[in-house]
């Protein structure tokens, strides 16, 4: 990580009268460049048959970097200021923005055998997918053509025997939908069992817990959520009994809508409500629950190295926030689990892009949202998950439980919370999820 998780945020609360749906942060172009599209274009051009001349003016004969230059633009990407010909060009870049990781993402530029003594390096390609341990790259200038590659980042070196030296993402980008979007939204019926939310294409359904581990039946909530980048269940977030769930936006918008109990069947309260309109640039977003004890829910964004909670107001937006600090650019997914290890605090498990998942702990410090200490590490076996949502107590035994969804298979798995901080259990609730 690139930074110290652990430690105090200044405490520069964004102003308690703040009004409701201000943003207090700057909005992203609504057509920012996202990792999915840097990935896409690469790959046409690894399927084509274009040499040097085609992304630019090549002198030396070296193009790698042209190449990895042109992909970002056509993408999106606004901020190219520094590159040029040389792969040197993209290290700097990462540097000087604070866009370099050793932790691979799509649209991220790999950059191999960097010297800082030198200033040099002897090339850079694009991240296409990441599955796990292994990555797959297209770049240009690679036997003189665009060719696609796969290779263990783990072991940190590429076919031909490079050294990956950093990953570089593009300054302004914004994030990549989650494949998987799903969202425990709580206990819609007051019987005790817990439900979750999925959208899925242009539609959202919910599915009734059984109480004992699994799903009795769904229902649709409609459609019209084609637009969706995430959600996440907050609870009684708008003051007015229902379930809350937020709705982030592929234009960076957030929205309220309330699930209740209508006749026995799960609906829609009405139409959704604005939040704010400033999210764009999200990473992940999670509900995590009353962490002040006075019936207000809070969420936590993440968005580029930074983790910050929004304090409800209990009427269906934020009062102030607050950063829990920084190093979390590493940041997958991340999900509301409440008291997950039975210390009292608001639980978030943090699934890594390394497929490892931490717990963190938020709690009340003398009045100001803060981590409890650093992350612990749950398990360093979740790679190829593609969604995760915390589901309160869904198997009837006691302890938080969570949802997750693998890609390998496209199954829905349940891990049955032990109450002190991991899980006893894995299960599978259903293949053919999606």
């Amino acid at each position: 990580m690139k930074s110290t998780l652990f430690r105090r945020a200044a405490a520069t609360v964004l102003g308690m009268s703040l009004a409701a749906g201000l943003s207090v942060l700057a909005a992203a172009p609504a057509q920012a460049a996202t990792g999915s599209d840097i990935a896409r274009i690469a790959l046409q051009e690894a399927e084509a048959s274009h040499g040097c001349s085609y992304y630019g003016s090549c002198p030396g004969g070296g193009w790698c970097a042209v190449f990895a230059t042109w992909v970002w633009r056509q993408a999106g990407v606004t901020d190219l200021g520094g590159l040029s010909i040389s792969a040197r060009d993209f290290y700097n870049y990462g540097q000087q923005r604070g866009t370099l990781d050793h932790v691979p993402d799509v649209g991220d530029a790999v950059v191999y055998n960097y010297s800082a003594a030198g200033n040099w390096a002897d090339h850079v390609n694009i991240v296409v997918k990441v599955e796990g341990d292994m990555v797959t790259t297209v770049g240009g200038n690679e036997s003189n053509s665009v060719q696609e590659t796969t290779w263990n980042w783990r072991r940190g070196y590429n076919t031909g025997g490079q050294y990956a030296s950093a990953y570089i993402a593009p300054a302004g980008l914004t994030a990549s939908p989650p494949s998987s979007k799903l969202a425990g939204v709580g206990d819609v019926f007051g019987n005790g069992r817990e439900s979750f939310v999925q959208v899925k294409g242009d539609q959202a359904i919910l599915f009734y817990g059984n109480g004992t581990g699994s799903y009795a039946s769904s229902i649709s909530l409609g459609y019209g959520w084609s637009n969706t980048a995430a959600i996440t269940g907050v609870g009684n977030f708008g003051g007015k009994g229902g379930r809350g769930l937020l709705q982030l936006r592929k234009d960076g918008s957030l929205w309220l809508y309330d699930i209740v109990n209508n006749g026995g069947y799960a609906d829609l309260a009405g139409p959704g409500v604005r939040v704010d309109a400033g999210f764009a640039g999200t990473t992940a977003i999670a509900g995590v629950g009353d962490v002040f004890g006075n019936g207000r829910e809070s969420f936590v964004q993440v968005k580029g190295d930074q983790a910050i909670l929004f304090y409800g107001n209990g009427t269906g937006s934020y009062a102030s926030s607050i950063s829990l600090g920084y190093g979390w650019s590493n940041t997958a997914a991340i999900t509301g689990v409440g008291n997950f290890d039975g210390k009292g605090a608001r639980g978030m498990l943090q699934l890594r892009k390394d497929g490892s998942l931490w717990l963190y702990d938020i709690v009340n410090n003398g009045g100001y949202a803060d981590l409890a200490g650093p992350g612990v590490r749950v398990d360093a076996g979740f790679a190829g998950t593609t969604g995760i949502a915390g589901v309160g107590n869904f198997d009837g035994v006691p302890g938080t439980d969570f949802l997750f969804v693998k890609s390998a298979d496209n199954s829905l798995n349940l891990a049955s919370g032990n109450g002190t901080g991991s899980y006893r259990s894995l299960s599978r609730v259903t293949t053919g999820w999606e």
